[in-house]
């Protein structure tokens, strides 16, 4: 059951993508007030050698996953804190470590995504990461395992909130 529909994620996306560069920056310091850690951390590839397109997509996948966040009742928007995003990224570093021991591991992490997760938050990760040469670029690695953590809290707010809506 998809609780994220694509359309409303394209319309989200369509939304950002409107913005004008002053708009955009003005978004830029509404994420700062909404999701000061996040925002933070995407801002870090900015100033580490990303290019301008590519930090770009970085902001604009938050910025849609917040828009979509605010539009949801109870706690879906509200700010992520330090435990539970370091918690993702733990989450993260563990998948992508078995994975280079196991390659079984990626079918356990998509059967995890498909049955438990937000299938659309974790296809727009994914194909964030293929916009703009973020695979090839120096701070790849690093912009993987980030994502993968802001998909995966966004996307377990976002099955909680479905779960507790049956």
């Amino acid at each position: 059951m998809t609780r994220i529909s694509a359309s409303k994620f394209a319309k989200a996306l369509a939304r950002q993508r409107a913005l004008s560069d002053q708009q955009w920056l003005q978004r830029c310091d509404e994420l700062f007030q909404q999701q000061k850690m996040l925002f933070l951390e995407l801002v870090t590839f900015g100033r580490d050698g990303a290019s301008e397109a590519q930090f770009r997509s970085l902001i604009d996948y938050l910025s849609c996953l917040q828009f979509l966040a605010v539009d949801e009742p109870d706690n879906v928007s509200s700010p992520i804190e330090t435990p539970e995003f370091y918690a993702a990224i733990g989450r993260a570093s563990r998948f992508f470590q078995s994975m280079s021991l196991d390659a079984r591991m990626f079918r356990v992490w998509q059967k995890e995504v498909v049955s438990r997760g937000e299938p659309v938050v974790w296809a727009a990760c994914i194909d964030t990461l293929q916009q703009h040469d973020i695979m090839s670029s120096p701070l790849s690695q690093a912009v993987v395992v980030t994502l993968h953590a802001i998909a995966d809290v966004y996307s377990r707010r976002f099955a909680e909130k479905a779960d507790t809506e049956k």
